[in-house]
């Protein structure tokens, strides 16, 4: 496009944006909030605050009024004491359509708030405007509905008379009432009302809802009209041998004595196959009927039919090369079906167990090497007789073990000796069961020396170019551990201080070098329990 033709194109999307505006905002009435008179002893200027900004609040919710900002006629007012003169002058001045002009009065708790609304355009005003209450601290909420009445008066619109419901005999009033934003004494909104509607059709105890709206001397009369869905009498459920009824039951949305929401049915069947699946019964099927008791009852009838128990014909793994399927098969507990099937239960698929038998794979992966391999979720499909397994994995390069540093604190064993008895340098390829290996080596090492909260951190860097993996364990001491008390239990036989001459440690020795296991071995033949207490604190001996 030439830049001709995108000028153009700018000035018709300018003129198209303004044609398209020029409509509502010729609906817009301009309404400016001027201060009001305080007659109260508290602060007037944050009384004055707290209702201009809730009256600019609840006006501002009406998509057809615009709020002169304060800024636009604050220098225009100045000090003085607004009248309805002034007001029509202001409202001129910053095209107003309606300039709002009041009162705070307060008399012991009362509060008393009145209002005029000046018509700019012929200067008339509408007056009888007023909210009152109790409590200074409630300005706001008394500001509010001043605003809502304005609005009403304004705009011509009628305020909520009083919100009715029908057809509800057994869900209680309040439970309705909290979901709707239609309330006596709030503007009559089209918009509310088709919200109230949805909302109470949410809440799933009503299969229809309609609304029922008249006039009044006092405004809008709303009554929702209410069809109240059965509740469940009995659930009865048939065909069920490889599952219990109450394990079925516990699965279902409703309950004995609650709501019976047909449209909640798929998901209560999909849940009961979700069980039988996990059993192998995945060619159950599942049936949900009612029969009508009373006249606002039922009960709910399940029947189930489960068909044969399937067994897993094949496990297949697709993106494998490093390793075959029957390398891969041996890690994970779920199997094919097998000429003894029928004795040892080979062949059956339970999802648990299959989620477990690919962690098995992810893990066996990663501990050779294959640290960005990915093992992806089974696909489970089946047909009449049998399950079909297929499983996808991407094993990406194999990674060798690069440098090996220890760094941190030092113990007393030297750190060379430490280093020559590290399990992951021994390896081929990165393991990440032996760095675990080494972990526990480490942390034994520091607790021999007294360390008992000692902390050992391992760190990695792939260094991709070379496909190996620099491994770095960090040693954090901490503060020695001395014992505070030794409880020795379960000793039937022999005497706690039999047991105590061959313990090498006392109350407020350090726990360094003790093997208790090999001490309770050495006294009295066997490993005997025993509950000791330690604390981090300064060696008593140098205290």
């Amino acid at each position: 496009m030439t830049a001709t033709g995108k000028s153009r194109a700018l000035v018709f999307l300018v003129l198209l944006a303004c044609l398209l505006a020029a409509p509502a905002a010729a609906l817009a009435q301009r309404i400016a909030v001027l201060p009001f008179d305080i007659y109260s002893e508290r602060d007037a200027t944050l009384l004055r605050n707290a209702i201009y900004n809730s009256m600019t609040l609840e006006l501002g919710k009406v998509r057809t009024v615009q709020i002169v900002p304060r800024d636009e006629f604050a220098a225009l007012i100045g000090g003085e004491k607004a009248d309805e003169g002034l007001a029509v002058s202001v409202g001129r001045q910053v095209k107003a359509d309606y300039v709002i002009l009041g009162s705070l009065t307060q008399l012991g708790t009362r509060v008393s708030l009145d209002a005029k609304a000046i018509n700019v355009e012929t200067s008339a005003a509408i007056t009888g405007l007023f909210a009152q209450g109790t409590g200074i601290e409630n300005t706001g909420t008394f500001a509010a509905q001043l605003a809502r009445e304005i609005l009403a008066r304004v705009s011509g619109r009628q305020v909520v008379a009083r919100v009715e419901l029908s057809g509800n005999r057994r869900i209680e009033n309040t439970v309705i009432f909290n979901t709707l934003k239609s309330a006596k004494g709030k503007l009559f909104s089209e918009e509310d009302l088709s919200a109230d509607i949805r909302a109470i059709y949410r809440t799933g105890y009503f299969s229809d809802v309609k609304a029922d709206v008249k006039d009044s001397p006092e405004g809008k009369v709303i009554t929702f009209l209410l069809d109240e869905r059965p509740f469940v009498n009995d659930i009865r459920i048939k065909g069920n041998d490889a599952l219990k009824s109450d394990d079925i039951r516990g699965v279902l949305s409703f309950k004995v004595k609650q709501v019976y929401n047909p449209d909640r049915i798929k998901a209560d069947t999909d849940k009961i196959k979700g069980l039988y699946d996990d059993k192998g019964y995945f060619n159950a099927e599942i049936d949900f009927s009612t029969e009508k008791v009373r006249e606002r009852d039922v009960n709910v009838i399940i029947d189930i039919r489960e068909n044969d128990l399937l067994y897993v014909k094949t496990i297949e793994f697709t993106g494998n090369q490093a390793f075959t399927d029957k390398e891969l098969k041996k890690l994970m507990e779920t199997s094919e079906w097998g000429l003894f099937s029928w004795i040892t239960d080979s062949g059956l698929l339970k999802k648990e167990k299959l989620r477990d038998g690919v962690n098995r794979v992810k893990v066996f992966y990663m501990n050779n090497g294959y640290i960005q391999a990915q093992v992806g979720e089974p696909e489970i499909t089946h047909d009449k007789k049998w399950i079909y397994v297929k499983i996808a994995v991407s094993e990406g390069r194999q990674f060798k073990v690069g440098k090996v540093e220890i760094t941190g604190d030092t113990i007393s064993v030297p750190r060379q000796e430490l280093l020559d008895r590290l399990t992951v340098h021994k390896k081929d390829y990165y393991d990440r069961e032996a760095i675990a290996k080494d972990l526990d080596y480490l942390t034994r090492m520091a607790q021999n020396d007294g360390y008992a909260y000692a902390e050992i951190t391992p760190r990695t860097q792939t260094l991709e170019a070379e496909q190996k993996v620099d491994v770095t364990y960090n040693i954090k001491k901490g503060g020695l551990v001395y014992f505070n008390r030794i409880n020795i239990t379960g000793n039937t036989k022999t005497r706690d201080k039999v047991i105590r001459r061959s313990w090498p440690s006392r109350r407020g020795s350090s726990t360094a070098a003790t093997s208790s296991r090999a001490v309770m071995r050495g006294s009295t033949g066997s490993a005997t329990s025993r509950r000791s207490t330690s604390r981090r604190r300064k060696d008593p001996r140098k205290a």
